[in-house]
């Protein structure tokens, strides 16, 4: 379990701003990772597909995700 965490990179949440209280939670239908805040129960994701979402998270963080060319 300890090592587990050292390895999971720390992930700010979108909402609250804290990091230790973040984890993993699966992933969405486009197989992107979703994470969820123990301190504000919520759930995101860090990248999005639609450019919609990318817009409000860009908003919300400051910082622009990076995107998969393919």
């Amino acid at each position: 379990m300890l090592l587990q965490s050292f390895l999971q990179p720390q992930v700010k949440c979108r909402y609250c701003n804290k990091t230790e209280y973040t984890k993993k939670h699966g992933k969405s239908r486009a197989g992107l990772s979703r994470y969820f805040c123990k301190s504000c129960n919520k759930t995101f994701q860090i990248r999005y597909i639609y450019k919609g979402n990318e817009n409000k998270m860009i908003q919300a963080t400051g910082t622009v995700p990076a995107l998969k060319l393919s």
